[in-house]
């Protein structure tokens, strides 16, 4: 008996996706394009690893615009990033919105925290509200990975970070799909996520006013940054991470799994093996990471097959998971209009 699979928070997709293959520009639909300020460009290269990412050098970075999508108030948001970069010493911000000349400024930042050291925090999350007499709690609050026993992000390798900041809840974090240990209760920080005051954007490998960094030495690679204007969970994070991360490796077919037509804009059949009885799920993730359709089917040992329709879907490539007992199979398929 097939059962549907209920993903309508994952269909939200985010209010910023800068996919960052050749310039700054916004993929979510949404137009909130981001701009090279730094007194070096962002330049955008080849990785041997990801494929089309940016470069940020010592004195480059780049600001969103300001946007009330992007001014967090008191209300949930979230952020998931590539990020490469070499071990070094102080505290730069890797992304932010807030003045990080204190911690108790209003805010986020996601920063490395002298990772050249060994036993570091390596790489930190700070939250505010802002001081009383700014209407905020005076409280500050630091995640930090290796006091929460999470893996290394800031080591010269590519890895995937996510937060999710519910404001009546926990600060919740992913490294490379793994969510981690953390107690930081954002309910002590119930005011501003942003400075309503100064009105600073979220700033890429800077702090939100751009001179905390000041050249310092931090530079390192960017790639497929995305923004929520709420929180995520972990099915989302195991999407972006999982079939997202090899999708240049991913072809049409596989041995056990075949996709077809394809390309289609219509009825696409999905033929799968299976070693036992049981039921199989099918997943579809649009290139945002998001998931847009999933069900699932009753399959017999063997060759199996089933089928959904693409009519109406935005033209693109999307990735067919197909989840059979132990095993799991991702292929692509393109859609046309």
């Amino acid at each position: 008996m097939g059962l549907c699979l209920t993903l309508v928070s994952m269909a939200q997709n985010p209010v910023v996706y800068l996919p960052m293959d050749t310039d700054l520009k916004d993929a979510s639909g949404n137009q909130f394009d981001a701009t090279s300020k730094g007194t070096l460009a962002v330049q955008f290269v080849t990785d041997a690893v990801r494929g089309k990412v940016a470069f940020f050098d010592t004195s480059a970075y780049a600001s969103l615009p300001k946007t009330d999508s992007l001014r967090f108030g008191t209300k949930d948001f979230a952020f998931a990033v590539w990020v490469k970069m070499d071990r070094l010493h102080g505290d730069p911000a890797i992304l932010g919105n807030k003045d990080w000349d204190s911690g108790r400024n209003k805010g986020f930042v996601f920063y490395n925290k002298n990772s050249d050291v060994a036993g570091a925090p390596n790489f930190t999350i700070n939250f505010a509200d802002g001081t009383t007499d700014q209407g905020g709690s005076n409280n500050r609050l630091y995640w930090e990975a290796f006091v929460n026993g999470a893996p290394e992000a800031i080591d010269g390798t590519w890895h995937f970070v996510a937060a999710s900041f519910d404001r009546n809840d926990t600060l919740a974090v992913w490294v490379d799909g793994v969510q981690q240990a953390s107690a930081v209760n954002l309910a002590l920080c119930p005011g501003m996520g942003y400075d309503d005051t100064n009105d600073y954007p979220i700033n890429i490998m800077e702090d939100g006013t751009g001179k905390y960094n000041k050249g310092s030495g931090l530079k390192g690679y960017i790639d497929d940054l995305r923004i929520w204007k709420r929180t995520i969970t972990d099915a989302e994070v195991q999407a972006m991470y999982s079939p997202v991360t090899s999708v240049r490796d991913i072809q049409a077919s596989t041995s056990n799994t075949m996709v077809y037509p394809n390309p289609s804009n219509g009825k696409v059949n999905i033929n799968f093996t299976m070693n036992q009885k049981a039921d199989a799920r099918i997943l579809v993730y649009n290139m945002n990471g998001a998931a847009v359709k999933g069900f699932a089917v009753s399959a017999i040992p063997g060759k199996n097959q089933a089928s959904f329709n693409v009519n109406g879907w935005v033209p693109g490539i999307y990735l067919v998971r197909v989840l059979a007992g132990s095993t799991s199979e991702t292929v692509r398929l393109m859609v046309t209009q």
